[in-house]
């Protein structure tokens, strides 16, 4: 259903403003890294940038700048990998021995967690059954070379995202490089997005073909056919079709700025958009950074709402959406019914149980 929230601006229409959240995990008091088994309301987080849920639930968190991946059971926050110390070392061992630089994406499927290890320009795998962790692709080298050879040995350049198809083809979102490449289940690594111009092009024809200006975040509907990319200067949310490999903006005119809720997504404005993400009910989520909001075009609906924020930076308590602030939201995953929002710079993880 779809409300004006009493207390919004003009340009604000809320999904379900008396929905209610929480917060999970961190807090704008609780600033650090983790290092035992902690409760999720106790934990401290350091400038976290991507989360990814798995199929029973369970939460992974890129903590940016203490170089770690989190994970919550819906009750403790646990250190999965990263030592807590930058580098790039471990593969092969355990993940919690392991180095990383910066990790600021995520994807869980089957139990092999993907790690956008960004500041090494590489993709790290975590074999969750086994607690092992191997490099999936990249060469840790900068650069955008290796088509059509072994992931391993690519180049890379400011990895953001990564996520995985229902045939086992795993996307991954090269920022630097202004593509998204794509690895198959043999190893293969090839450019499957973006010609690696910067600008504006291409919609309605082969995602190969079309140009953006830096993809901060991808994402994936749970048919496993259509993948979503945040098109950050573009301010819009691109989708390439993956049967047809054709692409289209499903939100965002292209102007920076906040308006448009409750009418057709593709005219309205964004402000730099960081990531995306859909659920199993087909709803579609906007991680605005740029507005501190999230915005959300829901399932059979060809209109775009706020779900949360778009009322100025903060870090709003209480228990309903209408006002809940934000500061720099910049990480989204879907369980059921329950949307998990990492709002960035309140170094925070909060809940929303939608109706």
């Amino acid at each position: 259903f779809s409300v004006e929230s009493p207390t919004a601006s003009a340009s604000r229409v809320l999904y379900a403003p008396h929905a209610k959240w929480r917060r999970i995990a961190g807090g704008t008091d609780r600033i650090g890294r983790v290092e035992e088994p902690v409760a999720g309301e106790n934990a401290p987080l350091w400038e976290p940038q991507a989360l990814a849920a798995d199929e029973a639930g369970t939460l992974y968190i890129a903590d940016q700048d203490s170089h770690q991946i989190n994970g919550y059971d819906g009750r403790l926050v646990r250190r999965i990998a990263g030592d807590g110390v930058w580098g790039y070392a471990g593969d092969g061992g355990p993940a919690t021995e392991a180095r990383l630089h910066k990790p600021s994406g995520l994807w869980c499927r089957g139990g092999r967690l993907y790690i956008a290890d960004t500041g090494n320009d590489v993709v790290r795998l975590v074999d969750l059954n086994g607690s092992r962790i191997f490099t999936f692709a990249g060469s840790g080298r900068t650069g955008g070379g290796g088509e059509g050879g072994p992931a391993r040995l690519a180049r890379l350049n400011k990895p953001g995202g990564v996520v995985t198809d229902r045939d086992g083809y795993v996307y991954i979102d090269d920022i630097a490089n202004n593509v998204l490449r794509r690895v198959d289940r043999s190893g293969v690594i090839r450019r499957f997005a973006g010609s690696g111009g910067f600008g504006f092009a291409g919609d309605g024809g082969p995602a190969l073909e079309a140009d953006f200006q830096e993809i901060y975040g991808i994402g994936i509907d749970w048919t496993g056919e259509r993948l979503y990319a945040a098109d950050y200067g573009n301010n819009r949310i691109r989708e390439i079709h993956l049967p047809t490999g054709r692409i289209t903006t499903v939100a965002g005119c292209g102007a920076p700025g906040y308006s448009g809720d409750g009418g057709d997504p593709t005219a309205a404005r964004l402000c730099h958009p960081v990531a995306v993400c859909g659920d199993r009910r087909g709803n579609l989520f906007i991680a605005d950074a740029g507005n501190q909001a999230v915005r959300m075009i829901p399932a059979g609906e060809k209109r775009l709402y706020t779900l949360a924020g778009g009322i100025g930076i903060g870090a709003g308590e209480g228990e309903e959406l209408c006002s809940l602030t934000l500061a720099n939201p910049n990480g989204l995953a879907a369980y059921g019914n329950t949307l998990f929002l990492l709002d960035g710079a309140n170094n925070r993880v909060c809940e929303i149980v939608l109706p």
